[in-house]
């Protein structure tokens, strides 16, 4: 994850891209093996504005909150994130399932949605 912050202009850019495999051992056999069960791919990235004041907290976070949904709205200047999954027969290693999720919007029509930062200044 990285975070690029401009304090005098009040923009923030997060940005998430992560490649996970996950293997287990196959303790169940007379020769146990690796084997990959899933591979997950995620990007993403955020850019707000209006984000002027970062709160510090005595635990060394940095905190900044938004009331409403018109808040929310209004410090969200654009959002992506797509998520890839893959899954694996853990016998022929070939797939059996691949499924891309991407986000689409946020529904803003309650006034309910909020958006909160948290990050260690450490």
């Amino acid at each position: 994850m990285t975070v690029i912050y401009d304090g005098l202009k009040g923009e923030m850019k997060i940005t998430i891209s992560s490649h996970i495999i996950n293997k287990f051992e196959t303790i169940y056999e007379e020769k146990p093996r690796i084997v990959k069960t899933s591979e997950w791919f995620q990007n993403g990235t955020m850019a707000l504005e209006k984000i002027m004041i970062l709160t510090p907290s005595s635990e060394g976070i940095l905190f900044f909150s938004t009331n409403n949904s018109t808040e929310t709205k209004a410090s969200i200047k654009n959002m992506s994130f797509s998520r890839r999954d893959l899954n694996f027969n853990i016998d022929t290693g070939n797939v059996t399932s691949d499924k891309t999720t991407t986000y689409i919007d946020t529904d803003y029509s309650t006034e309910d949605v909020i958006l909160v930062i948290l990050m260690n200044s450490e």
